[in-house]
């Protein structure tokens, strides 16, 4: 009989909780933009907010009583602008079809009066026409700023080929249908190629601590993907990493200076999370942000272009190496027809979302409160003690669950999963997340608490943890566990 099993990670995270209120979403009255389609947003650290789309550029000044004041900055048509970055009261950087752009505002009115192309090139990621899909690109803390490149890939690319950017000594072969990320310098003059192997970036997004988060709406993995990006890798399918040819030599001598070695291949990547049709169907937009409940590393929100639907994909782990699980967040009526572009308020906690028709502002709200209060890992088992009246009722729906018992560590028979090796990986000092599996017949709706307060070994030992969280919504009914009578075998499954 086939089981399902169910990931739940464990993390060190700030004392929260994730049962909370749906999301609310404001939508944005601006004149002349309410029914226009906005394909790149930006909101800057001092608060201002730019909306960017086919039929110009609108910026919101803070006010100082509160909200914005907003104004046309660009009247012109813009050409499907897929980036955005507000630099000063004078200049805004725009990415538009085939070039990168400065507005700039000679007269300080308040309006641009000069287009400048800081960049002009053809093959960024724009995709089939029929599609409406903007390029994209990461502007930089430090300056620089990253383009994605489209892939050659498909039917329409094949009909419309694109050439590749420069190559540098690390990707000295890229295959033609390979698309790819390129760093330009902050001097606007000077382009790498960072990673290759991408089928169509949607999206990028930068983490607190510089990260850069790539989002593949055709990956190689059979639904769209995340990445965190890391330079020198290959992001397409690893068959087809490509195979950098040894360096040439003269017959019967052996070059080995470093200026004539072979360029050092690209490594492939795996995707920090899958999104399954049911979490996003048509993935366009990304974000990073820091939302109540977030985990140290915050979380990930992915935007549907098919409707007006958001993703979340929580983030555990530490540094580069970070992981993923994604589910299902908001779904709101305020953001169809669907969303093009996501920026996060300057300390991530809210978000601005560039739709379809118009724009909006996300505002999460304060989970409400649901605990654990005590976790008890005994003779194989972990016990969960629950207290709250909100988190009985919601057990109570699931099931009776006054008192939920599942198998912590893996069963005697042979063939059977590893669980967990030890009690010491579920909790690491760094916050570095682990997982373990939930066996058939524990209903996931019994672990919607997040706040843990005490865990505690089999000596009697406490470990402080503070949440976890599920990857996912889950419906399969639920069943009863029954409690293992004292003595019997930690292998019994229930």
């Amino acid at each position: 009989m086939l089981r399902r099993t169910l990931a739940i990670f464990i993390c060190l995270a700030l004392p929260g909780t994730i049962l909370a209120a749906p999301p609310e979403v404001a939508r944005l009255a601006v004149t002349g933009l309410n029914t226009q389609s906005v394909t790149a947003v930006d909101w800057a650290p001092e608060g201002n907010l730019a909306l960017a789309g086919p039929a110009g550029l609108w910026l919101g000044k803070s006010a100082p009583t509160g909200g914005h004041t907003w104004q046309t900055y660009w009247h012109d048509g813009l050409n499907r602008p897929g980036a955005v970055l507000l630099q000063d009261d004078k200049a805004t950087l725009v990415l538009q079809t085939a070039e990168l752009s400065r507005l700039i505002d000679l007269n300080a009115d308040g309006t641009g009066d000069l287009s400048e192309v800081v960049l002009s090139a053809w093959g960024l990621n724009v995709g089939p026409p029929d599609q409406g899909t903007a390029p994209r690109a990461l502007f930089r803390r430090d300056g620089s700023t990253l383009l994605a490149f489209a892939s050659a890939a498909g039917n329409w690319a094949q009909r419309n080929p694109v050439p590749l950017p420069p190559k540098d000594e690390h990707f000295t072969w890229i295959p033609r249908w390979a698309g790819c990320l390129v760093l330009l310098a902050k001097d606007g003059r000077t382009t790498s190629v960072v990673a290759a192997g991408f089928s169509q970036v949607t999206a990028l997004a930068s983490g607190p601590e510089g990260q850069v988060f790539v989002l593949d709406a055709h990956s190689p993995w059979g639904a769209p993907a995340v990445y965190q990006l890391e330079l020198n890798a290959w992001y397409g399918n690893p068959e087809s990493l490509p195979q950098l040819p040894p360096p040439a030599t003269a017959k019967g001598k052996t070059k080995s200076t470093q200026a004539n070695a072979a360029p050092t291949p690209p490594s492939a990547q795996f995707p920090l999370a899958l999104l399954p049709p049911s979490v996003c169907e048509h993935p366009s937009a990304l974000a990073w942000v820091r939302l109540p409940g977030s985990g140290p590393n915050g979380d990930l929100i992915v935007g549907d272009a098919s409707g007006g639907r958001l993703a979340r994909v929580r983030l555990y782990g530490e540094g580069d190496h970070l992981k993923g699980c994604a589910g299902p967040w908001l779904s709101s009526s305020e953001l169809a027809p669907g969303i093009n572009a996501l920026a996060p308020s300057p300390d991530g906690a809210s978000l601005l979302a560039g739709l379809k028709s118009g724009a909006g502002v996300v505002l999460p709200t304060e989970p409400a409160a649901f605990h654990i209060t005590e976790l008890e890992i005994r003779d194989g088992w972990l016990e969960c003690h629950f207290s709250s009246p909100l988190a009985q009722e919601v057990i109570d729906k699931a099931g009776d669950w006054p008192l939920a018992q599942w198998p912590l560590v893996p069963g005697r028979n042979p063939g059977e999963p590893q669980l967990v090796r030890s009690i010491r990986h579920i909790i690491e000092p760094e916050g570095t997340g682990v997982s373990f599996l939930l066996p058939p017949g524990m209903p996931p709706q019994a672990l919607l608490a997040v706040d843990f307060r005490s865990l505690r070994s089999g000596s009697g030992d406490r470990l402080q943890v503070s949440q976890f969280f599920l990857p996912a919504q889950f419906t399969e009914p639920a069943r009863t566990v029954p409690t293992p009578a004292p003595g019997a075998e930690s292998s019994k499954k229930p």
